[in-house]
């Protein structure tokens, strides 16, 4: 029945992930290592779709180690690592960030071949290249981490470095959750009221004035980052 429609094979492992803790039949476990050739034929985005199915399930790790047994896990995830930190993982269900746990290199080409969508690749992109958030981020750092991405992404984080490292973030996702998100004071109007003329060059004393509000923790006021920029602009 698996040749009738091979993404079978991938609902087999998403039953098991949510239903079962039985070791496989050894006929069952290959029939499924005579099917991954046909892995090939699926489009990518019902892979996907049944490969976020499987990380939304209970317990994901353990289908995962069976599917690396049978050759199907390198067959739609050749990229995929050590499921250690994903095992280990206390972390709501989210299927990127799973997924996150399972690589350890620049998903651009594995969003690009599973066509994930534009907002999943962002997210992905932003779980891999966000350094891994201290137990005890200083408020400095923290407010830093809330500037750049949203809360969501900034708890996810936390979740993923404890999954890799074994140290507990409960403390840190709470003072996440609890943390105002910093704004930059400034936009281009802004600049415009001081005299600075529209281009790169208004661009980049904005960007360097917001440097250095990131730089001070975030906490620079509207009037001390005006200051700056009118600084900026007189250079």
């Amino acid at each position: 029945r698996l040749g009738e429609d091979y993404l079978r094979v991938l609902g087999f492992f998403r039953f098991r992930a949510r239903c079962s803790t039985r070791a496989p039949e050894t006929a069952a476990l290959a029939a499924l290592r005579a099917a991954v050739p046909g892995l090939a034929r699926l489009s990518a985005e019902r892979v996907w779709m049944e490969l976020k199915r499987l990380l939304e399930g209970p317990s994901p790790a353990g289908s995962l180690a069976l599917m690396r047994d049978t050759g199907v896990l390198p067959a739609i995830l050749p990229e995929a690592g050590a499921l250690d930190a994903l095992a280990r993982s206390a972390a709501p269900a989210d299927p990127l960030l799973r997924l996150s746990l399972l690589l350890d290199a620049d998903p651009t080409p594995i969003a690009k071949r599973l066509k994930l969508s534009g907002d999943e690749t962002r997210r992905l992109h932003d779980l891999l290249s966000i350094p891994a958030p201290a137990p005890e981020l200083s408020g400095n750092d923290l407010r830093r981490l809330l500037a750049e991405h949203p809360a969501e992404t900034a708890t996810a984080a936390a979740w993923a470095a404890e999954a890799r490292d074994g140290r507990s973030r409960a403390a840190l996702r709470t003072r996440i959750e609890t943390t105002p998100r910093p704004v930059f004071p400034l936009q281009g109007r802004d600049a415009l009221a001081l005299g600075a003329s529209p281009g790169p060059a208004m661009g980049k004393a904005l960007n360097d004035v917001k440097q250095w509000w990131m730089e001070n923790g975030c906490t620079p006021t509207k009037e001390q980052t005006t200051e700056k920029l009118k600084e900026r602009l007189g250079e």
